[in-house]
């Protein structure tokens, strides 16, 4: 007899509709696994028969013939357990379940239904496919907050199945914060040149760097940043859980409903932050998505790390391979990087003395200039904080909530100006476009010309600082970009005028 039950492949972020087939045959007891499966995968095949026996149901003493398909499609992971077990139980008439329903869950010895990596974007494929009863692991219940709990039938043991019974509770269940700073631009003192610079970044997605000696408020602003961006959409919420669901990063949390806020350590290796390894898992790059990707000191980190950063940037994903196996995760974050102005990090510091002879400084210098920077918007300096710029008794001018409530703003006034074009935000006007929607003034235009004449820019450096302008002006709620918009700007690209 022929037994069949629905699963689904996950290659990244890629999801395929499996079919299981299981036959069962008289003949001396086996059972055979057919179409292109991992090891891992093929092991199952010794845990289901303990798992159907010690379960309350009968396992059949005949040969078996179990097929997945498509044949062509690898499959890897231990979630095709319970799809298996429910094709086998179904072809000995033992199971009575509707063919619109669909199986995620990796089985133990004793029948338990053991949490799965990656339920999020499975269960997701299978609602979108139109699938009625998706069963699912208890203990990946919290990651799917946002499905209809309606089509959820979690198992704690493969008895469960029997019951039918639907998950009550996910609908009251409370979402959990994301990973964001504590800090408040209000806390900040003595850093308003530096503020601004953080409006102007999440206003317009603007990547940021910042060089400065240490204790400065680079981390605290930095830290501070996801406070005052816009509110994750529908959408945009579905794809950071997706991923921090294949990750695992969620297998101690519930639902995160914050922008991701990643500070991974300078030390971290290069498979850590463009993601890889046999599984093929996402980076810090992907797990930043749509959030804020924070690189303190980041010349120290690996160059292989940085080198890949600058194509994933523009590319707004990353592409991973290894051997067999390809995976494409998204990774649109907004890049803070943060450094010091040399090794010991006191040159050019008001009040501090610099360690470093001149070949150190002009080395490190030379290595700040690199490829990466010069795609980095944004390029700014931080100076000790003054004694007198420290007034403990007054909170400064910036209240996160405004802060927000601006950028919130003139986020929307770009969407609605690019309505029909294929961005959205000021930092992703294709250099085609740019004249057109970056009108200047008069004595605007005049002024970039000769500036740029003088210091010998180059075209990505011009389409930069007009990106920052418009920016800038969409701020002051300027039509036009003037004077004063591009005199800011310039001031935002610090690297476009120091000699090498």
């Amino acid at each position: 007899m022929l037994g069949k039950a629905i699963t689904f492949s996950r290659t990244g972020m890629r999801c395929e509709e499996v079919v299981v087939e299981a036959d069962v045959k008289r003949g001396l007891p086996s059972m055979l696994f057919t179409g292109m499966l991992s090891q891992e995968a093929r092991e199952s095949k010794e845990r289901i028969r303990p798992a159907i026996s010690n379960s309350g149901f009968e396992f059949p003493m005949r040969r078996i013939t179990v097929n997945f398909s498509p044949a062509e499609t690898h499959k890897s992971g231990t979630h095709y357990d319970l799809a298996v077990a429910v094709a086998i139980l179904k072809s000995q008439n033992q199971l009575h379940i509707p063919e619109d329903s669909a199986y995620f869950g990796e089985l133990s010895l004793g029948g338990d239904v053991k949490w799965i990596r990656g339920i999020l974007p499975l269960v997701n494929e299978a609602r979108l496919k139109g699938y009625k009863k998706i069963f699912v692991p208890y203990e990946n219940i919290k990651e799917l907050f946002k499905v209809d709990s309606g089509i959820i039938f979690p198992l704690k043991n493969l008895s469960d199945i029997i019951k039918n019974d639907k998950i009550e509770f996910i609908e009251q269940q409370q979402s959990e914060k994301g990973i964001i700073g504590e800090n408040n631009y209000s806390d900040i003192k003595g850093q308003d040149d530096l503020i601004d610079s953080f409006i102007i970044s999440a206003a317009g997605h603007h990547h940021l760097l910042i060089v400065g000696p240490p204790g400065t408020g680079k981390t605290m602003c930095a830290s501070s940043l996801p406070g005052i961006m816009p509110d994750l959409t529908e959408r945009e919420l579905m794809e950071v859980n997706m991923i921090h669901s294949i990750a695992s990063e969620m297998s101690d949390k519930k639902w995160q409903d914050k922008r991701p806020f990643r500070f991974p350590h300078n030390s971290s290796s290069t498979r850590a932050i463009i993601g890889g390894g046999p599984k093929l898992l996402p980076g810090e790059v992907s797990l930043s998505h749509k959030g804020i990707l924070f690189l303190d000191e980041f010349l120290e980190f690996h160059s292989d790390a940085l080198q890949s950063l600058r194509t994933i940037i523009e590319r707004k994903e990353v592409h991973i391979s290894l051997r067999n196996g390809y995976s494409v995760y998204p990774a649109d974050f907004l890049l803070i990087a943060a450094t010091n102005p040399c090794p010991c990090g006191h040159f050019e510091t008001d009040g501090g003395t610099c360690s470093c002879n001149e070949s150190e400084v002009k080395r490190y210098r030379r290595k700040l200039k690199n490829p990466l920077t010069d795609r980095i918007d944004i390029q700014i300096k931080s100076g000790r904080i003054k004694y007198s710029e420290l007034n403990f008794s007054h909170t400064n001018k910036y209240n996160t909530n405004d802060l927000k409530d601006k950028v919130k703003e003139v986020r929307k006034i770009q969407k609605n100006r690019y309505y029909n074009e294929d961005f959205e935000i000021n930092s992703m006007i294709t250099p085609a476009k740019i004249r057109y929607y970056c009108k200047m003034t008069g004595s605007a235009e005049t002024f970039l010309e000769d500036t740029v004449e003088k210091y010998v820019m180059s075209a990505r450096s011009i389409h930069k600082i007009l990106r920052l302008a418009k920016t800038i002006a969409d701020l002051n709620n300027n039509e036009l970009i003037d004077y004063c918009n591009i005199i800011d700007a310039l001031a935002l690209r610090f690297l476009d005028f120091e000699k090498n």
